[in-house]
């Protein structure tokens, strides 16, 4: 999960650099944004539920 958060990450800067650059209009920026916040919200949510699961077994 790490490597997915991190490749989604250099994503959000890739984004960044593409609309200083020109190369994004804001509405392309504003939806491809979009699209990575919940890329990473839902990456999030599986490290998350995995940790709970990992340390709900070792409780049993």
């Amino acid at each position: 999960m790490s490597n997915a958060i991190g490749s989604l990450n250099e994503i959000d800067t890739q984004l960044e650099l593409a609309l200083r650059l020109g190369y994004l209009t804001g509405t392309d920026y504003d939806r491809l944004y979009q699209a990575l916040d919940e890329c990473l919200a839902l990456t999030y949510g599986l490290r998350k539920a995995g940790l709970y699961r990992k340390q709900k077994e070792s409780e049993q």
